[in-house]
């Protein structure tokens, strides 16, 4: 669901800069929410569940809430937009990487007995975690430690 959600955010970046306010962000945001939440809930509904558009719809949600909140003007803020963007892209595809080329231990994460996880995806229940951790835990921790400095200095 965050593969939808990094791609819905460009969408959100693309408005989170335009001249016409709040307004004109909340239009954005109720389109691609329009768009996307539908797509993730035939995907969830294809793969058996519910859960996963909840997943996505609270996921999508904190991208709105960020684009929504920012307090900068229009400029700063696109820019902000744009370099958490490409933040989130980097990490996606560095821990996607890492995660499979790296050894990462069960961990008592053998779901074998309840559920047949080579049937759907190739990775196993391990590594998707392992991604989940590092990925949402250095999100997390660039935007702990965000500093306007290095949004200014992008581009």
């Amino acid at each position: 669901m965050e593969f939808f959600a990094l791609h819905a955010s460009i969408f959100l970046v693309a408005g989170s800069g335009s001249e016409g306010g709040t307004g004109a962000k909340i239009t954005v945001a109720f389109v691609v929410m329009l768009f996307y939440i539908p797509v993730a809930g035939a995907f969830a509904w294809w793969h058996g569940g519910w859960w996963p558009a909840v997943g996505f719809a609270w996921l999508l949600a904190s991208r709105v809430a960020t684009m929504l909140s920012g307090k900068g003007s229009d400029a700063f803020e696109g820019k902000r937009a744009r370099f958490y963007w490409g933040t989130a892209l980097g990490y996606y595809i560095l821990f996607a990487f890492a995660v499979v080329l790296l050894p990462i231990p069960e961990l008592g994460l053998n779901w074998k007995a309840k559920f047949e996880w080579a049937r759907y995806w190739n990775l196993k229940p391990q590594e998707v975690m392992a991604w989940g951790f590092f990925y949402f835990g250095a999100l997390g921790l660039t935007k702990a430690l965000e500093k306007p400095d290095w949004i200014a200095e992008t581009e």
